[in-house]
């Protein structure tokens, strides 16, 4: 079987917003506009962008929650149907804390998985190691999305 995956526009995180409150609230209103399409049209999965780095992310964790909250999702939620919307955070440390402090914001929500962006570094391999691999054994990753540099090269460039 197939399904079609969608992806959230870059960008669209609240607080990321150089602008101030403005600026934010637009970035949320887009978000929302873009999961709600998202929704209508049915897709099996919705990855979302990047959070911020830097960040606190609380204003994209509420957006994206009381989305959840709001049953935006809830159709089609059989045992064996994959989860809706998944962060996509990069697999090192960071990703991580990007990660558990969104879910912990959003309440653990069942219907919140992540999407792992590997090779984001320059050489293979970089930017995450065996040990933070392992820390993700627990949570509910959905996706794994592998980067040109996840791979090693031969004497013409190509992987």
């Amino acid at each position: 079987a197939t399904s079609v995956v969608g992806f959230v526009s870059d960008g669209l995180d609240p607080d990321g917003a150089p602008g101030g409150a403005a600026e934010a609230e637009a970035r949320r209103a887009c978000l929302e506009t873009e999961l709600r399409w998202a929704s209508h049209l049915g897709l099996r999965g919705v990855l979302l962008p990047v959070p911020e780095s830097g960040s606190l992310n609380c204003s994209y964790a509420r957006a994206v929650g009381e989305l959840l909250l709001e049953g935006l999702f809830a159709e089609g939620s059989g045992e064996d149907s994959p989860t809706p919307l998944a962060l996509r955070v990069p697999a090192d440390g960071s990703g991580w804390s990007a990660w558990n402090r969104i879910r912990c914001l959003c309440d653990h929500h069942p219907r919140l998985a992540v999407a792992l962006e590997l090779g984001l570094g320059k050489s293979p391999g970089s930017g995450c190691n065996e040990r933070e691999l392992q820390r993700w054994q627990g949570e509910p990753v959905r996706f794994v999305i592998l980067r040109p540099g996840a791979f090693l090269t031969n004497r013409r460039g190509f992987p």
